[in-house]
């Protein structure tokens, strides 16, 4: 559920560095706690979907090393996903939409990253998306670029924040309007 007054606020807290988040939804069943029991020995798998420097792929590795968890999750690493555990996952797919991230994507094209980096990112269980968002930024050349960081940092504190704005909204009595 789109919630405009969060998108807002997300774009304002974004526009310092040039990164631009979009399409953020939190399903009713993403909880904070959820997303510290996954962490709970320290990573969380990552799978990566099309290239975000513009390579023919296998950029797992690379991305997940430099990708930051939000400071309220302490020092958790992520790691490559396993192509067959379809469990709890972060999910970045890179260049075009992918539709259901969490689903099983079909081989994506390779896309040109010189015009700038979009990135649909979604927080997994199995097949159920539990967070997702968009975001745009600049082009990167490669994992350790500035703006890359940057725009991964945004995208994560974004997709695992230390609420469900959804559930404070349903509890108040305000259904988010």
């Amino acid at each position: 559920m789109r919630r405009p007054l969060l998108l807002a606020l997300l774009l304002a807290a974004c526009a310092g560095s040039g990164v631009r988040i979009g399409a953020l939804d939190q399903s009713p069943a993403y909880d904070p706690s959820l997303v510290r029991y996954v962490t709970r020995l320290g990573t969380m798998a990552v799978e990566v979907h099309g290239s975000p420097f513009g390579s023919s792929g296998g950029d797992a590795a690379p991305v997940a090393a430099v990708l930051s968890a939000p400071g309220w999750l302490g020092g958790v690493r992520f790691v490559p996903a396993d192509i067959h555990d379809r469990g709890y996952r972060l999910v970045l797919v890179f260049g075009a939409g992918a539709g259901e991230a969490c689903s099983d994507l079909p081989a994506l094209p390779q896309v040109s990253a010189a015009a700038g980096l979009h990135v649909q990112a979604s927080f997994c269980a199995g097949r159920q998306v539990l967070s997702s968002l968009v975001a745009d930024g600049a082009a990167a050349g490669a994992p350790t670029d500035l703006a890359f960081r940057q725009m991964m940092d945004q995208v994560l504190v974004n997709l695992l924040p230390p609420v469900n704005a959804e559930r404070i909204r349903e509890s108040d009595g305000s259904g988010g309007m």
